[in-house]
């Protein structure tokens, strides 16, 4: 429906324009007694015209003479009603300056003819259209003026059938900034034929000029009105992009048919009948939109009986006072009240007593204007007039409903990772919504973990088995073990089509929100079996994310019986003797609960990405597993083997010597320098690839210190391989791409910070060492190793800075005054 017009004055552009005072309208037609055809119009003329008062319609005023002729295109006498096309006045609207009017005649076809067509015109001639035949000449679609303006109508009397019968808005006007609009046609059918709709095509149903005083147009008034606007057939809706169109008028032809099945008409597609639908489109820029609305108690459809008085009250609601509530009604028979203010609306009310003549649809179409010439939605209502009424009719139909203990998870149950889909059972096949709709997982706190959108099939598809059940892939490795949920479908993740008891299309009817909970199974956790000299561990493969076996290791990475294989579905496996995969053994105290028991460890650990290429020995990537794996062995005293330390030395001797601490290496919390971390707190653990603060620092504040060379090795080496250490300085220069030298205030302490990582194979430990060589010298002495190195030229990396220098120097010894000096500091991993 429209949901925003807005009114302006047109009469002042109006009158400056020739020929523009047709507004479009509908023609039908039925059989009656005596092979007459009763041929009923509806036309829509500018109200007030140049000052005249030809189509000026008012309660005082019901009837206006109208213009334009009626003609039977196949008739020996085309000329069928003899004057030209009055109207009863029906509707009209002031503000608008538009007048609605209907007319009707019995006609008796020519003898013979069973077959013909009807053209409503301004010319008595068949094919001619004149001056006065156009649309108005400001139209911006199909070519703007020379347009000639014509309703075509296909009579056909070897089928008993009445045509299909329409009632429209003599005008639309809609609002850019409210976006886009679809509206359905209002149109019944007395023999409940199947009707369509379409944009008015055919050569007869478009004039190919309109000529005056010699000269013609050549714009024809046929085909789509605008780019990308739509025209659904079997629903009669139409859509317009009124985002993308130009503000101004446009002409909008529609034809309408019936078809009925098992029976072949005899138009071109099979059609019974064919009438027409014309009205003009008026789009406006306000720069803002405004919504005025009937409220959401607004009932739609109207079950009648013959002689049974009928009223009913339009409420209009909007922010400012209502300047006018328009209702365009199907016959002056319809009495309309005035308007009424209350408290938060107006109304007016519109009452009718139908007769038996009056069986079938009527349709009433309102809109309301606001004082500052703000539009309504269009509305519709559909009266149904019938002498009888089943039991039940006019009751709403079923919609469809969640049924929660046949989807899973079903309430308060658990999901397992086996389980493959999650899916949602409805009491009626499954229909996708348009738009996103979504089923949401939340936590209990109400927070969205997961959104799944039931309008995407690649998120959502319907159970091949059942149509009223829709699946989606198990998503419980997005979710937390052992944790609980809520699944929450939204209002609208299917819905059934609404047909109301007067046949017309209402709004769909959705499956209610909904809400239940659920949990998720808890992942089991590795065991380990102990035997008397080896063990055995299973590792969940739901723990580890179903990781590649190849990538959980023992401590001895290199040996591939000490990485984890296939066990069965659900669990990897891996085995090792305890002198093997790196396992160490440690003899629990006398004093310790458990006495002569031999305790045996190994850790399992993934392999992370290398950092800096494969041969690297290090990574900054966080690991993801690593379980700590211990065996206890009772009387495990027993199980070392038989071992002695041969004598072959002679008595040894003790010699002790001193030596002098000359430089220290320290650590800090931040890039200021100014809080040193505890050296008992070392190593300390520390999280993956964060930036560490270093300073080393000599103790003879007289002398000048230079770093030569630092480098990382593991505290624990794993058996049965040679771990290079990571080297962070080679001969005063950054080698480690993320290592800065910091800015130090003093000649005899040297700062720098470099990114944590961990070596990527290790023993028990996941301790680093950081170890630096350092020299000592005496400052000023060119000859030193400190000058030498402080004036080297380093290479730059991206994220580090050179220690200090511009020109190359070669490498060379050390000064009989220099002296090294060894310092060591330990990092953990977190």
């Amino acid at each position: 429906m429209l949901r925003l017009t807005i009114f302006t004055a047109v009469l002042a552009l109006l009158i400056t324009i020739e020929a523009k005072h047709f507004r479009g309208g509908s023609f039908s037609w039925k059989p009656r007694a005596g092979g007459k055809v009763k041929i009923s119009w509806k036309v829509n003329w500018m109200r007030n015209y140049e000052g005249m008062q030809k189509f000026l319609c008012t309660d005082e005023r019901p009837h206006v003479e109208g213009e334009g002729q009626l003609l039977c295109m196949e008739c020996q006498n085309k000329l069928i009603y003899g004057k030209q096309v009055d109207l009863n006045c029906t509707s009209w609207s002031e503000e608008e300056n538009w007048t609605s009017g209907i007319g009707s005649f019995l006609y008796t076809p020519e003898p013979g003819m069973e077959r013909f067509t009807l053209s409503y015109q301004e010319s008595e001639l068949p094919n001619e259209f004149n001056f006065n035949s156009q649309w108005m000449s400001t139209l911006k679609n199909y070519g703007g003026a020379g347009n000639a303006w014509r309703m075509v109508s296909v009579v056909d009397l070897t089928i008993p059938n009445s045509s299909p019968k329409t009632t429209h808005p003599a005008m639309i006007s809609v609002v850019k900034e409210c976006g886009d609009v679809s509206i359905y046609v209002p149109v019944s059918d007395q023999d409940d034929d199947k009707i369509r709709c379409r944009w008015s095509t055919k050569p007869e149903e478009c004039p190919d000029v309109a000529c005056s005083r010699g000269r013609c147009g050549r714009n024809k008034l046929c085909g789509v009105p605008v780019e990308n606007s739509l025209l659904e057939a079997n629903r009669c809706r139409y859509t317009f992009p009124v985002t993308e169109m130009e503000a101004g008028w446009y002409a909008v032809p529609i034809t309408i048919e019936d078809f009925r099945p098992g029976v072949t008409g005899s138009l071109d597609n099979g059609a019974l009948s064919r009438v027409p639908l014309q009205f003009l489109l008026r789009v406006e820029s306000k720069g803002e939109c405004r919504v005025l609305d009937f409220g959401d108690d607004l009932q739609r459809c109207h079950l009648l009986r013959p002689n049974e008085p009928w009223s009913y009250e339009i409420k209009a609601y909007s922010e400012a006072e209502l300047k006018v509530l328009v209702i365009e009604r199907p016959s002056s028979a319809f009495k309309i009240g005035k308007l009424t203010k209350h408290e938060d609306y107006q109304s007016r009310t519109v009452s009718w007593t139908p007769t038996e003549n009056d069986l079938g649809k009527h349709f009433l179409l309102f809109h309301s204007v606001d004082t500052d010439g703000f539009y309504s939605s269009y509305e519709t209502l559909t009266l149904l007039v019938k002498n009888k009424f089943p039991p039940g009719f006019g009751d709403p139909p079923a919609g469809p409903n969640i049924i929660k203990e046949q989807s899973f998870p079903t309430p308060m149950s658990t999901v397992e990772d086996q389980d493959e889909y999650f899916s949602i059972k409805f009491d009626l096949p499954f229909v996708r919504p348009e738009k996103p709709t979504y089923i949401n997982i939340n936590d209990l706190r109400g927070e969205v973990v997961l959104k799944i959108d039931v309008s995407d099939e690649s998120q959502v598809e319907v159970d091949p088995k059942d149509n009223t059940r829709i699946r989606f892939p198990n998503p419980y490795m997005k979710l937390n073990p052992g944790d609980m949920y809520t699944l929450e479908p939204e209002a609208g993740i299917s819905f059934v089509e609404c047909m109301d008891a007067c046949g017309m299309e209402c709004p769909p009817i959705v499956t209610p929100k909904m809400k239940w909970l659920f949990r998720t199974m808890t992942i089991p956790v590795p065991s380990v079996d102990c035997g008397p000299s080896s063990l055995i561990v299973y590792i969940p493969k739901l723990y580890v994310n179903n990781m590649n076996p190849n990538s959980l290791r023992f401590i001895d990475a290199w040996d591939k019986k000490c990485r984890a294989t296939n066990h069965n579905a659900t669990h990897y496996i891996m085995t090792t003797d305890f002198d093997e995969c790196g396992t160490r053994a440690r003899e629990l105290p006398a004093k310790s609960p458990k006495p002569k028991f031999l305790v045996f460890k190994n850790k399992v650990r993934d392999a992370p990405k290398p950092y800096g290429g494969k041969k690297s020995q290090i990574t900054r990537d966080q690991r993801k597993i690593r379980i700590n794996v211990e065996c206890e062995v009772k009387n495990g005293l027993g199980y070392y083997d038989v071992s002695f330390t041969p004598n072959d030395t002679r008595k040894g001797i003790t010699v002790t010597g001193k030596s002098e601490l000359k430089a220290m290496m320290k650590m800090y919390k931040g890039d200021d320098y100014r809080n040193e971390i505890n050296k008992k707190k070392l190593p300390l653990p520390v999280k993956m690839n964060k930036r560490l603060y270093f300073s080393i620092e000599g103790l003879n504040k007289n002398k000048e210190l230079q770093i030569e060379h630092c480098f990382a090795v593991p505290r624990n080496k794993p058996p049965g391989c040679k771990v290079n250490p990571h080297v962070l300085i080679e001969d005063g220069c950054p080698v480690d791409r993320t290592l800065q030298m910091e800015t130090s205030s003093s000649q005899s302490d040297k700062k720098f910070s470099v990114r944590s990582f961990a070596f990527l194979y290790y023993g028990l430990s996941e301790d680093v060492f950081i170890r630096c060589k350092t020299v000592v010298c005496d400052p000023g002495n060119g000859g030193s190793k400190c000058t030498k190195l402080s004036s080297k030229q380093c290479p730059q990396y991206a994220d580090s800075q050179s220690i200090r220098g511009r020109r190359e120097v070669e490498e060379a010894g050390y000064d009989i005054t220099d002296e090294v000096v060894d310092v060591m500091i330990g990092v953990g991993e977190e």
